[in-house]
């Protein structure tokens, strides 16, 4: 089960057709994101300069389908921030830091 840290873990990534990135908040070996647009969401995490795509056969970003929410596992060391990116229309990606059991 997942639960969140603090009430005040939560940063907001807006997200369009090009990628845009933001720092996770510190702490937690999970991280929840939620998706409050229309359209996917694909992201990736990484350190400072990770950036994500949108799928192209093979290769692409983690998906992140309209209003769902997943839970992933991180390393706080290395992943310290998340990109997003849409196929073109804007996106609100909702992240959060906590723990699962």
């Amino acid at each position: 089960m997942y639960a969140p840290l603090s009430p005040d873990n939560t940063v907001i990534l807006s997200c369009s057709g090009s990628t845009a990135s933001v720092a996770i908040p510190s702490g937690g070996n999970q991280v929840e994101l939620s998706n409050d647009g229309s359209v996917a969401i694909f992201v990736r995490l990484g350190e400072s300069a990770v950036t994500s795509t949108v799928p192209n056969g093979t290769t692409g970003g983690y998906y992140v389908g309209p209003g769902q929410s997943k839970v992933v596992s991180r390393n706080p060391q290395t992943q310290t921030y998340v990109a997003g990116i849409t196929g073109g229309t804007a996106a609100t990606l909702y992240i959060s830091v906590g723990d699962g059991q």
